[in-house]
């Protein structure tokens, strides 16, 4: 599986964990588990688009310790794996 796949694929878990989250906190850090697992698969990769750019930066920050709101972050998480879906859609 290509790794920006494999990056979608975690990060839409991401979202429905997110989703799920206001019920469970377990969710939340289910959340956190599968976007560290789809940074790690985006690693160095160049993604064409400025805006992913930022949003995988923030999400590293996030990870990393730095204070992000719980709705900024399930912001980012959307977009970035609305974005990697698409792009998916789109190579195949």
């Amino acid at each position: 599986m290509e790794r920006m796949e494999q990056a979608s694929r975690h990060m839409s878990n991401a979202r429905r964990h997110l989703i799920a989250a206001h019920r469970n906190m377990e969710a939340h850090a289910l959340a956190v588990a599968e976007v560290r697992l789809a940074l790690a698969a985006i690693g160095t990769a160049t993604l064409e688009s400025a805006e992913a750019l930022d949003w995988v930066r923030q999400l590293r920050a996030a990870v990393d310790g730095e204070s992000i709101d719980a709705a900024q972050f399930m912001d980012v998480v959307d977009e970035l794996a609305s974005f990697l879906f698409i792009r998916e859609l789109a190579t195949t």
